[in-house]
Order: structure tokens, then sequence, then C-alpha cells
């Protein structure tokens, strides 16, 4: 009997021994599955349905207790998000030119903008001029309060491009706001691009390098990044809009997901609390990565 209690425990052994290196050889096909296809790895598609998928099942919370009228990105992300939400919500304005990025066909009959700054002056003056925030386009009056960041103006001014015309001038004044840092500039200049290129107002031939571009600078700039940010997630919700999706890193998102707060929202890095861009953006990116997205599709239907 001795004997056959050594045997048994020698084979038990053998069959431990086994299995660790059974665990071995996964991890290790596993790991080289992540590096040529992250998607494509167990371990992300384990994280995508029992972590990710909860994180983003909870920022669902933070619309139910966000009683506040949304702005017009705040209320696209909520739609693009969970549709059956917005019924709740009111538009913190009825007539917003910017309610366009969701609807082609929805833009507002005789929306006038017009170029204040002179063709004839040099882009170099205008760029000193945009730091002060000067405002290269003229908007109606009625819209005066929807234009509250900077770029507002030409990034209107290319939503709208088919209607007002766009020439090489307006091309040019688009250039002034980037940054090359892969900051706000740049996201706005990207998504300006997407708007001209949805259009068909400027040459594509043209458009290709200088979306190549910008979007080299975000990506530079988001692997650099070492924390959490309003920018942080818009660079990457800007990144699958333009069809870049496959350079969103598994790190990136994991990131967004640890910042949810107990609210079920997302707040800026110097922000005391969650607020709905923050939140979208966030809730957005984690959709996007879970679904391996890649429509470029999903600005003006």
């Amino acid at each position: 009997m001795g004997a056959i209690q050594v045997i048994k425990k020698i084979l038990l052994q053998h069959k431990i021994v086994a299995i660790f290196l059974m665990m071995g050889v996964f991890v290790c096909i596993d790991f080289m599955s992540f590096k040529i296809n992250q998607h494509g790895s167990i371990y992300v598609q384990l994280v995508k349905k029992y972590y990710f998928s909860s994180v983003l099942q909870e920022s669902e919370n933070f619309y139910k207790t966000y009683n506040v009228p949304l702005q017009t990105d705040e209320f696209v992300m909520l739609l693009w998000l969970w549709p059956e939400r917005v019924q709740s919500f009111e538009r913190a304005f009825k007539v917003d030119p910017f309610y366009r990025i969701y609807s082609n066909e929805w833009k507002i009959d005789n929306f006038n903008i017009v170029r204040s700054a002179d063709s004839r002056e040099e882009v170099a003056d205008l760029v000193k001029m945009f730091g002060k925030e000067a405002m290269l386009y003229e908007v109606d009056k009625s819209f005066k309060k929807i234009m509250t960041d900077p770029t507002d103006d030409i990034v209107l001014k290319a939503l709208y491009c088919d209607d007002s015309g766009y020439d090489d001038f307006d091309y040019k004044l688009l250039g002034v706001i980037r940054d090359n840092e892969g900051g706000y500039g740049d996201t706005h200049y990207l998504l300006s691009l997407l708007f001209l290129e949805r259009l068909g107002c400027v040459d594509i031939n043209t458009l290709v390098q200088d979306k190549q571009n910008v979007v080299h600078s975000i990506l530079v700039a988001e692997m650099k990044d070492r924390e959490f940010s309003d920018l942080f997630v818009e660079r990457i919700v800007l990144l699958y809009w333009a069809g870049y999706g496959e350079d969103v890193k598994f790190s990136w998102i994991n990131k967004v997901a640890r910042n949810i707060q107990k609210d079920g929202g997302w707040k800026d890095k110097d922000a005391n609390k969650s607020d709905p861009h923050a939140t979208g953006l966030a809730s957005l990116a984690i959709k996007y990565f879970i679904e391996d997205f890649h429509n470029r599709q999903v600005l003006i239907k």
C-alpha cells in the first residue's frame, strides 16, 4: 500500500506540474494575442464583459439623478449612449446650430455665419488675434449665448460649410486653432476636419494629410499623459470618430474606468464634481472599446 500511495502522489504532482505548464502556455499565447490584437485577447474580452460593461452600466446612474438641462454636446452624447434617457431631459437651447452634429437634415434656415477676418490679412497676425480669443466669424446675435468656447465659431463654420460656403482662406483660418500638442485646439481641429470631410467641402487629398498630422499629435499626447482629465477622454473619442479606434489602448480605457466617481459620473482633473460632458465622453470611450467600434459615420448622420 505504501508503494501505491507514493506512485499516486508522484502522478498527482506530475498532473499539477502539467496544469501549471498548460496555464503558462495559455498565458503566453494570450499575451502574444494581446500584442497582435488587444481585442482578440481572452483577458481583454473578460475585462470588457465583467468590468468595463459594469462600469458603463453604473454610469447610467449619473443621469438618473442629474436634472439640469443639457448642452447640445451633452444631449447628443446621451442620445448615442442611451436614447431612452433623453426623454427625461430638456435641452439648454431649443434652437441650437450645433445640433446638426446629430442630424445632417436638421439645420437652421437662413443661418448666417460671416467671416470677420479679412482674407488680405496674414494668418500669423490672426494667430496673435486668436490668442486674445478674437472671433474670426460673426454669428447671428440670437446664438451668442451658445458660443462659449473660443473655437466655437470656427467649428460651426465647418459644420455649415455646405450652406455658407468654404474657401481656401477659411481652411487657413481653421489651422489657427491647432496647438500641435494634442490639446483642445487639436481635438476641435480634428472635429472640424471630420465635418468638412463628411460634407464634402474640402478636397479629400488635402484633408488626408492634415488629419494624419493632427491624429499623430493627439496620439503622442495621449501616450504621454499620466492622469485622467476631460481632455484625456476627449482625445480617445475623437480618435474613434476619426476612424483610428484600433490605436486606442486597453490601458487608456482602464484608466477611464478606474476614474468613475461614486455618483456614476466623471469629472475633470480640477473639478469638484462630475459633469455630463466628461461623463458622456468617458461612457462613449468605454462603449466604443467594448464594441471594438470602427464606424466613422457616427458624425452627422
